[in-house]
């Protein structure tokens, strides 16, 4: 597992529009957000829904924002990573499965 400061220098790599790392407890790990407080607890609550459904099975899902944004929620081991990009997410998941 990679630590904070290599995956916010990764992500930034990446040309992503935003991110926001959480440890288990939804405490902000690591983020390039205006309002990390109001992110975290949105992305803890749906990253907790995604995981009863997927059970022990979640790795990732996509959302669509609009038609240029996705939205893509991610289990690292027990920390989540919510991420916002622009570009064809396919390429991003990709870097980001090889890292679990």
């Amino acid at each position: 597992m990679l630590d904070p400061a290599t995956l916010t220098r990764l992500l930034k790599s990446q040309d992503i529009i935003s991110f926001i790392l959480l440890d288990p407890k939804g405490a902000v790990l690591a983020h390039n957000v205006k309002n990390p407080e109001k992110a975290s607890g949105a992305v803890f609550l749906s990253s907790r829904h995604l995981k009863a459904v997927g059970k022990h099975q979640f790795r990732h899902a996509l959302f669509s924002l609009d038609l240029d944004r996705t939205l893509i929620l991610f289990a690292l081991g027990d920390r989540i990573l919510s991420v916002v990009t622009d570009k064809d997410p396919k390429g991003l998941v990709h870097v980001l499965e090889s890292l679990i």
